[in-house]
């Protein structure tokens, strides 16, 4: 391919189209900033670096707090921030946590950000941990959020790909192509054969235990969770953008 344009991982699973993948930055407003186009086939996580280079080199900003999902949240790309004495509030997945806020469940004794008489529930709890950055110690907040809304998002969309799945079920083997069609099959006896093929389960009750959990993270440790949350839901902003930028 010529230019930018390259094969690589679409999230709208398009497979045989190329891409342009593009960084960009907005300010709390959803007003952006800057952007920076990369090759279709460079992962984002390795774009981050180079879209904050170019606010640092360009614009001179009070405080910088990098906000994102967790999509960018690596460990590479965390001590990149902290490494140019930037702030950060990115999500974080539940295996990144850890296993004694991981294992707690939503009861009326969180922080409830729900109204009394609401019919859908919610609340949060934090905890706190070290990280170690070249041989100095920093700290972490972990923000750990449930909420029924979600909960029951989350639970419409297995529906529908349990749905899917059944409707496609056949005998097969299993294998990196089949899992792609559904992570919902299984095999009932030997994996490496063409046998009988049937629905895990067993893993779809385990995602459903986790339904309705987020998880944030941030180095702003002066920072109120409750302001931390909606600097984080202020992530909508910048799909908008890029919609906009699309269909514009």
């Amino acid at each position: 391919e010529d230019g930018f344009r390259e094969r690589g991982m679409s999230k709208d699973n398009k497979r045989n189209e190329t891409q342009v993948v593009m960084g960009l930055l907005i300010d709390t407003n959803g007003i952006p900033i800057s952007y920076r186009l990369f090759k279709g086939n460079e992962h984002e996580l390795h774009t981050m670096e180079k879209v904050i280079d170019d606010i640092l080199n360009n614009y001179t900003i009070k405080e910088i707090i990098i906000v994102a999902d967790r999509g960018l949240n690596s460990k590479a790309n965390l001590e990149m921030i902290r490494g140019k004495g930037l702030n950060y509030i990115v999500g974080s997945k539940g295996s990144s946590v850890p296993k004694d806020l991981k294992e707690k469940k939503f009861d009326l004794l969180w922080n409830i950000t729900s109204d009394v008489d609401s019919k859908y529930k919610s609340g949060y709890i934090t905890n706190t941990r070290k990280v170690l950055q070249n041989e100095e110690m920093y700290d972490e907040l972990i923000i750990k959020k449930y909420s029924d809304l979600y909960r029951d998002r989350e639970m419409f969309k297995q529906d529908k790909m349990i749905e899917k799945t059944k409707k496609n079920i056949r005998d097969f083997t299993i294998n990196s192509t089949t899992k792609s069609k559904s992570k919902y099959y299984k095999a009932v006896d030997n994996p490496k054969e063409k046998i009988v093929v049937e629905i895990d389960e067993e893993r779809i009750k385990k995602e459903q235990e986790n339904f309705g959990y987020f998880y944030i993270v941030t180095n702003k440790m002066e920072m109120h969770p409750a302001d931390i949350m909606i600097a984080y839901k202020s992530l909508y902003k910048i799909e908008e953008s890029f919609r906009i930028l699309k269909t514009n």
